[in-house]
């Protein structure tokens, strides 16, 4: 799952960045209740060099740092979780983190600096990216199965 994320992260921004950047907006599914809302789903590029919503866009290190203990920590859980739907959620975590990982250290401007590309936008939504998808469904996923009880170490029971 992991990987899978991964490379879907890493391709789709490739395309952003060859066919988005400089351009106009894409739209793909335009307003449907007015255009106060503007589209539905478009294509917006940009580079955040922030956390969510470019909040501490002067302190990319630190998110760079962050997300490098974040995915050792996903990874060594991920190991020892017996339930598959954990298993898949933890999957989809880490490949996003390692996909946002990739971009702070391989773009512009530098090593341990470098801006995420992110091009997905919805109305009244921050502007993101596979990764972030990968990471944000998986955390509501795993708050929900948490709530729920399912236990990440213990197999489901068929009755």
């Amino acid at each position: 799952m992991a990987l899978g994320v991964i490379v879907l992260d890493l391709i789709t921004k490739d395309l952003a960045v060859r066919f988005l950047e400089n351009s106009p907006n894409i739209v793909l599914i335009p307003a449907i209740f007015g255009e106060s809302a503007g589209p539905v789903l478009q294509l917006t590029f940009v580079r955040n060099s922030g956390a969510a919503f470019s909040l501490g866009a002067s302190t990319t290190w630190v998110f760079t740092l962050l997300a490098f203990v974040i995915s050792f920590y996903i990874y060594r859980t991920g190991r020892k979780v017996v339930r598959l739907s954990w298993a898949l959620c933890l999957g989809a975590m880490l490949g996003g983190a390692v996909g946002n990982l990739i971009d702070r250290l391989f773009r512009a401007p530098g090593v341990f600096r470098g801006a995420v590309v992110d091009f997905i936008q919805i109305p009244y939504w921050a502007i993101f990216n596979i990764a972030d998808m990968g990471v944000s469904i998986s955390a509501v996923i795993i708050a929900a199965m948490t709530l729920f009880g399912k236990d990440p170490y213990q197999k489901s029971s068929k009755k």
